[in-house]
């Protein structure tokens, strides 16, 4: 936890965003752990981080691809990993219709739930009844899809003026958010990923050596 930037052997960097201004922080001083904390602190699900008296959350919010503060740090050859490529539609996953009796409807468990309980009421004197259709996305997983929403036009963009020379992309759509004891599976996807691209990557390093 004590270790701090000048300590390292290998160059590191890593970008925040302010959560005030929504400007991209570029963390190279001070201690790693911290920056590492600021840089992956997701909105709502952690505490944003206070450095130097700015509040940072998740650099994804503005670079979340950073091939220019690779260029920037003097890389001749920026291999970059790009976790948003099946992003889109992750976390949406329709809840089954809650069991209900006859005569008593079910007890709301969130807002979503309170409105659609409303909604389906006035449905019901109208004579239109939708009581077996799945229940939408809890909340959670709507903030979690708006989130990427935003992180893959953001990486497209930034990627179309800014492009990798060597792009890793692990297909991650079936882990979720929370999937923290799915260790195993997001290692294996980013060794299938790796090993796709071994021919582009060592001709690259080939061209690059030899140049």
């Amino acid at each position: 936890g004590s270790r701090e930037f000048a300590d390292m052997d290998i160059p590191f960097a890593c970008v925040a965003a302010d959560i005030e201004t929504g400007e991209e922080v570029v963390l190279r001083s001070g201690r790693v752990a911290e920056a590492i904390r600021a840089s992956c602190g997701l909105p709502i699900i952690f505490v944003p981080t206070q450095i130097n008296g700015r509040y940072l959350v998740d650099g994804g919010l503005v670079n979340p691809v950073p091939v220019s503060l690779c260029r920037a740090m003097g890389a001749d050859l920026v291999i970059a990993v790009d976790l948003n490529a099946d992003l889109l539609g992750r976390h949406l996953k329709p809840r089954p219709a809650k069991a209900t009796s006859a005569h008593k409807p079910a007890e709301p468990e969130t807002l979503t739930d309170t409105v659609m309980a409303r909604i389906q009421m006035g449905m019901a004197q109208l004579g239109i009844n939708h009581g077996d259709a799945p229940r939408p996305p809890a909340m959670l997983d709507v903030l979690a899809s708006s989130i990427n929403i935003m992180q893959v036009l953001i990486t497209r963009s930034r990627l179309a003026g800014e492009p990798a020379d060597v792009m890793i992309t692990p297909l991650l759509a079936d882990l979720d958010l929370m999937d923290f004891h799915r260790g195993s599976v997001a290692i294996d996807a980013g060794r299938q990923a790796v090993e796709f691209v071994l021919p582009a990557l060592r001709a690259r390093l080939n061209g690059a050596n030899g140049a």
